[in-house]
């Protein structure tokens, strides 16, 4: 459990950041594999879902205390277009 709480500080440390399943379980000492196991475990959710979501969550609070335009916004989260972005807050399965 103290791995995968390392786990979630390192993705919330570097949510702006590229960040790759192998590069969060090296940054906390496991496989990949085990990481997601146990990940999922905790959680109910694979990383990449959790990590998606966090960064849905970031953008929607800035889209709600910033000037920012929705492109730049988008780009900041890690998604490639606006449009990317607008469906991802309306696709449930997405």
């Amino acid at each position: 459990m103290r791995r995968v709480r390392a786990a979630i500080d390192f993705i919330e440390a570097n949510l702006q950041d590229d960040l790759t399943l192998d590069g969060v379980a090296g940054a906390v000492g496991l496989s990949r594999y085990h990481l997601q196991r146990l990940f999922r475990a905790t959680y109910g959710d694979n990383l990449k879902a959790y990590i998606r979501k966090r960064r849905l969550t970031a953008a929607a609070h800035e889209l709600a205390n910033s000037d920012a335009r929705i492109i730049e916004i988008a780009l900041a989260s890690g998604f490639e277009s606006q449009e990317a972005f607008s469906r991802s807050f309306h696709d449930p399965t997405d």
